[in-house]
C-alpha cells in the first residue's frame, strides 16, 4: 500500500505542475518572447517554475509562472504577421527559470558570482563596458574555479584547401578537475573581430542543485538580439566523462533574419 501511495503522490504531483520530468531552463520577461510554431524557437512548457533573481551580490529563488498567450507576430520573411503566441513570466529581470531539479524552493541560493551588468540599475538591460577578458577565476570554498575561453583554429578534413576553420573553446579546471564546456564556431561569436569575452560569456556560479559545489549558468551566443543558456549541474559532473548541460534554452528574435 506504502509503494502504491508514492505512486499515486507522483502523479498527483505531475498533474499539478509541481514535478519536471528532467531539469528544465527557461528565460522570459513580463513584455514577453513572441514565438511561431513553424519557426526554430522552442517556448520551455508554461506552469510553475522558480526564478533566479540576484542583486546586490546576493541571490534567491522566487516562484514564478510562465504563461502563453496567442497573439499575432511578427516574421523577418513574411509581410503580414503570422499566428504565433507570446510566453510572459510574473516575475521580470530573472537571470533566468528553471525547474526540475529535486529540492528547488524559495529563499537565498548560494552565490559565488554573477554577471554584474547583466541588469543595470536604471533597467535598460544594456551591458556596461568592460575592457575584453579570456578569463576568470573564483574562489569556490577555499578552491579556485577558472573558466577560461581560447581561440583555435583547425583544418577542414573534406576541403585540405579550405580555409582553417575558427571559433572559440571554453573550458573550466577546479582542483584536479579540467572539463571542456562549449566549443562555438565564428558565427556564434560575431567572427574573429569581435571579442566574446569571459564578462558575457560567465552568467552565474552558485549551488542550484543543493550539493555544495558549483553550478554553472553560461551564455553560450554573444549576438545580442537573442538568449542562449545553458545549465551544467554539478551532480551530473561524473569522472573521465564529458561534462554536459543538463538543460538548454535558445531565443532568436522573429522578425530579425540574423544575417
Amino acid at each position: 500500500m506504502k509503494f502504491l501511495s508514492k505512486i499515486v503522490f507522483v502523479i498527483v504531483a505531475i498533474c499539478a505542475g509541481q514535478v519536471s520530468a528532467r531539469p528544465t531552463l527557461a528565460y522570459a520577461t513580463r513584455d514577453g518572447l513572441e514565438f511561431a510554431d513553424r519557426y526554430k524557437n522552442l517556448a520551455a512548457p508554461p506552469g510553475k517554475y522558480f526564478a533566479l533573481v540576484c542583486a546586490a551580490k546576493k541571490c534567491k529563488l522566487r516562484l514564478a509562472r510562465l504563461s502563453n498567450q496567442a497573439a499575432k507576430v511578427d516574421m523577418y520573411d513574411y509581410d503580414e504577421q503570422q499566428d504565433g503566441y507570446v510566453q510572459r513570466a510574473d516575475i521580470n529581470r530573472a537571470l533566468a527559470f528553471v525547474r526540475g531539479i529535486p529540492g528547488l524552493k524559495e529563499g537565498p541560493v548560494k552565490t559565488w558570482y554573477f554577471q554584474p551588468f547583466r541588469y543595470r540599475d536604471d533597467g535598460q538591460n544594456q551591458p556596461v563596458f568592460t575592457p575584453p577578458r579570456w578569463s576568470r577565476t573564483i574562489n569556490v570554498n577555499g578552491t579556485n574555479l577558472h573558466i577560461s575561453g581560447h581561440r583555435v583554429e583547425k583544418a577542414i578534413r573534406k576541403c585540405p584547401a579550405c580555409e582553417p576553420e575558427s571559433g572559440v573553446i571554453w573550458k573550466m579546471a577546479m582542483g584536479t578537475i579540467e572539463r571542456t564546456l562549449i566549443s562555438l564556431p565564428d558565427d556564434y561569436v560575431q567572427g574573429p573581430e569581435v571579442q566574446f569575452d569571459v564578462n558575457q560569456f560567465l552568467v552565474w556560479v552558485g549551488d542550484i542543485d543543493s550539493d555544495g559545489k558549483p553550478d554553472l549558468l553560461l551564455q553560450s551566443q554573444s549576438r545580442s538580439g537573442g538568449v542562449y543558456l545553458q545549465l551544467f549541474l554539478s551532480t551530473t559532473l561524473q569522472a573521465g566523462k564529458p561534462w554536459k548541460p543538463s538543460a538548454k534554452f535558445s531565443y532568436w528574435p522573429l522578425w530579425d533574419p540574423g544575417c
